[in-house]
């Protein structure tokens, strides 16, 4: 009698937790049947993948460039020493210098549906992080802002927003 061994799953959801100037925190939904995860990435151009292996289906991946996008795939890995496909490379840039925090963050002209988010400007900057997020979910939207205010749209209205800003210099 022969056993077909199920394929093993590829990773769905990918997706990051936070990044920092070199440091990328990747998640992915777990897999039913994987016993581990085979995480690949790469600067964007390169041919060579570098290899990480996790058992949680989280890693942080650190020593990284500040200011390079990174590709990045991860595989499932089932017994018996059985690897999945990858799935979708998933592009992701690492945050320039940080430089001083803006101060006066602020949300103004607030409708049901939109608030023009304002902060102090920083010397040096090239351009600002504003994330935002319905304080419910996770992860924060993220919108590069060169000026020092932005109007979010399509907002829920009555709902309760988060929001931060990081000012990126050279």
């Amino acid at each position: 009698v022969t056993t077909v061994v199920p394929p093993c799953p590829v990773p769905t959801n990918v997706r990051h937790n936070g990044i920092t100037t070199t440091t990328i925190n990747l998640a992915w939904d777990a897999m039913n049947g994987a016993i581990s995860y085979l995480i690949e990435y790469r600067k964007r151009g390169e041919t060579n993948f570098t290899q990480r292996t996790a058992f949680v289906s989280s890693i942080f991946l650190d020593g990284l460039s500040p200011g390079t996008d990174y590709e990045i795939q991860v595989r499932s890995i089932c017994p018996p020493n059985q690897e999945s496909d990858p799935s979708p490379l998933l592009t992701l840039t690492t945050d320039l210098t940080i430089c001083l925090t803006p101060t006066g963050l602020t949300a103004n002209t607030i409708t049901t549906n939109s608030a023009v988010i304002q902060w102090a400007s920083v010397d040096g900057v090239i351009d600002y992080l504003l994330e935002y997020r319905l304080s419910t979910q996770v992860p924060f939207q993220n919108q590069v802002v060169t000026g020092t205010s932005f109007t979010l749209t399509g907002l829920v209205a009555g709902a309760t927003y988060d929001y931060r800003i990081q000012a990126r210099c050279i």
